[in-house]
């Protein structure tokens, strides 16, 4: 799609009006069969939108579900800036087909249309409520103009991390990718039992045996998912400052500063814990919290993801592995098909037999002012992926690391 003169708005924090919602909602009519209408309010959309207790009745993975969008919007989204537009595509006769969550952001001074992410979804797609075969690639083009004609103004359309799949039900919008996405995703099926079909994938079982022998000397370990208040707490609060050093370490900066981030997770985790929908899973030696994962469990699928590990001593025992491998024999017998390791390409998924999931992305300019925010971020990503950003990256985690020291010193 050719840049064209489009103006844009920002997101604005005031309340729109009873006519400007009604604007916003208006069903759009195509000549393929289908109804469009754009919200910005999840109240609007309760009746259909699935939660993630309720994915089984839908297809499509837990980020998208209603009830953690809710959370996602309250938090990550309201120290965005993000406007929500919530979409809603239905047949001609009323039957609902799909349900996209979108918004725009204002970054770089370009109006940026994408799904609601904010860097803690591993797979975006829309919610399917029908098989419809009515979504193929001539009718999904058609549709999707649909759609952007629908929305509010805006520079650019990125949509990131997409599968080819939403849920078991083919992604409509894979047929408006560019090109695929910077990192692929991982899952692992979950067939038959642990002892006789799990436990033969590792690739370092015998290391495995070794290092929990090892360990047992120390201290006697356990694997337990944290469920009383006391031991959930203790479980969060470890689990965020292993992964705020490991963020430090890998990325020369701390993830959880991002804006939301720490009110996200926090809620998150008073909401759903008690359902186990949001799950601490949490490695013992002795009373010491050596390694932990704080992650998502619906529709069938366990989400691996904020794996951590504690330093030191205990690393040399692969700790991060160890749990890795309890947590999966913990979802054997439990209703859990597929144990996701989610975004990125790390080497250790490979030795747990993870399948590759390819993931796509759209990057499409509607404007000259969207243009240029595409060109100064391919400039970035490719900057990020050479060997010129290393020095940097290495440079703010030395900085951290003395800025913590002088913290330690301090008390």
């Amino acid at each position: 799609m050719p840049p064209r003169s489009r103006s844009h708005a920002a997101p604005s924090s005031k309340p729109r009006s009873t006519s400007q919602k009604a604007a916003l909602r208006r069903p759009n009519e195509s000549m393929f069969g289908f109804k469009v209408s754009v919200h910005a309010d999840m109240a609007d959309l309760a009746d259909v939108w699935p939660t993630m207790a309720e994915l089984a009745d839908a297809s499509g993975y837990a980020f998208q579900a209603r009830d953690l969008l809710e959370v996602w919007l309250s938090t990550i989204g309201a120290a965005r800036g993000t406007q929500a537009c919530l979409v809603r595509v239905d047949a001609m006769d009323g039957e609902p087909l799909m349900l996209i969550p979108l918004g725009i952001e204002i970054r770089w001074g370009a109006g940026v249309l994408g799904f609601l992410d904010g860097g803690v979804v591993d797979y975006n797609a829309p919610i399917m409520l029908s098989k419809s075969e009515r979504l193929n690639r001539r009718t999904t083009a058609a549709l999707w103009r649909q759609i952007c004609a629908a929305l509010p103004p805006f520079d650019v359309v990125l949509l990131d991390k997409m599968p080819e799949m939403a849920g078991d039900v083919p992604n409509p919008l894979r047929w408006i990718a560019t090109g695929p996405a910077i990192a692929s995703g991982h899952e692992l099926a979950l067939k038959g039992t642990w002892e006789h079909d799990g436990v033969n994938r590792l690739r370092h079982a015998q290391d495995s045996r070794r290092q929990r022998r090892r360990l047992n000397e120390v201290a006697p370990i356990r694997f337990a998912i944290a469920e009383m208040p006391d031991e959930l707490e203790r479980a969060y609060d470890t689990m965020i400052r292993q992964k705020r050093r490991r963020y430090i370490e890998t990325r020369g900066a701390d993830g959880f500063d991002r804006p939301g981030y720490r009110s996200y997770f926090r809620a998150m985790t008073d909401r759903f814990a008690a359902t186990g929908e949001v799950q601490i899973a949490v490695l013992y030696a002795g009373d010491t919290i050596i390694a932990t994962n704080w992650g998502v469990v619906a529709g069938g699928r366990l989400y691996l993801l904020m794996p951590t590990f504690e330093t030191g001593e205990w690393r040399r025992f692969s700790t991060g592995r160890l749990l890795i491998e309890d947590l999966i024999a913990w979802c054997y017998g439990r209703g859990i098909r597929v144990f996701d390791f989610g975004v990125g390409d790390e080497a250790y998924k490979d030795n747990f037999g993870a399948d590759k999931v390819p993931l796509f992305r759209a990057s499409i300019a509607t404007t000259r002012r969207g243009a240029a925010y595409l060109a100064a971020l391919a400039i970035r990503e490719a900057v990020a992926r050479s060997s010129a950003g290393q020095p940097v990256k290495r440079g703010r985690a030395g900085i951290y690391a003395f800025l913590n020291r002088l913290r330690a010193q301090k008390r």
